[in-house]
């Protein structure tokens, strides 16, 4: 089931979209506007900055990133 997840950057209008499991095909269809039809720009997040200042990292070869199925070492 499509559910709202924003709102579209060019009308304003409700983006809607699909969460969760999509009948086993993969990837889901784009996200879409309901009022102009316009289709999300891509793998993009558009991210505001954190609330207190940047947070730095270090990354190193013991760090490992989920990747839905195993944990995957970088």
């Amino acid at each position: 089931m499509e559910q709202r997840v924003g709102t579209c950057s060019i009308c304003g209008g409700d983006v809607m979209g699909i969460r969760g499991g999509w009948w086993s095909i993969l990837p889901p269809p784009p996200d879409e506007c309901a009022g102009c039809g316009a289709v999300a720009g891509g793998d993009v997040i558009p991210m505001t900055p954190r609330p207190g200042g940047p947070r730095s990292r270090t990354v190193t070869s013991t760090d490992t990133t989920w990747n839905g199925d195993a944990p995957v070492t970088a």
